[in-house]
């Protein structure tokens, strides 16, 4: 068991290396780095951790990831649309995994209320965590 749980977060590491970027980087909301270092045992990769909030009727640009990235809404509600999928909103104390490499967009659709959200992210060291995308 520890051995597949060990290839599988092998495979994930090695396909975020994989991830190649384009156009410019892009970082919404209001955020505080909780840490962005060397991931132990995974050469050249990073693991980033984030507090961001968004304020009411915030709506994001169109953007990809550079590695696996898990959202934990911590207050509010947010909308994430991902190319290929239904639009799905996430409220306080939900957890969601979004694709890397996959275009996508996320909004506030309160006038007022914020949202904040923990932003987890393993990526290539020197990889944008977010990337606008036409």
């Amino acid at each position: 068991m520890k051995l597949m749980l060990l290839a599988g977060a092998t495979i994930m590491i090695g396909t975020a290396a994989l991830a190649q970027e384009t156009g410019e980087a892009y970082t919404p909301g209001e955020r505080v780095e909780l840490t962005n270092t060397p991931l132990p045992g995974a050469e050249g990769q990073a693991i980033a951790i984030q507090r961001v909030t968004f304020a009411g009727g915030w709506t994001g640009e169109r953007h990809t990831h550079g590695g696996p990235v898990f959202v934990y809404v911590l207050d509010g509600q947010i909308t994430v649309e991902v190319d290929g999928q239904d639009p799905a909103t996430l409220s306080a104390g939900d957890f969601a995994a979004e694709p890397m490499d996959t275009a996508m967009n996320a909004r506030n659709e309160s006038a007022s209320d914020p949202v904040t959200i923990l932003l987890i992210q393993v990526s290539q060291e020197g990889v944008p965590l977010m990337t606008k995308v036409e």
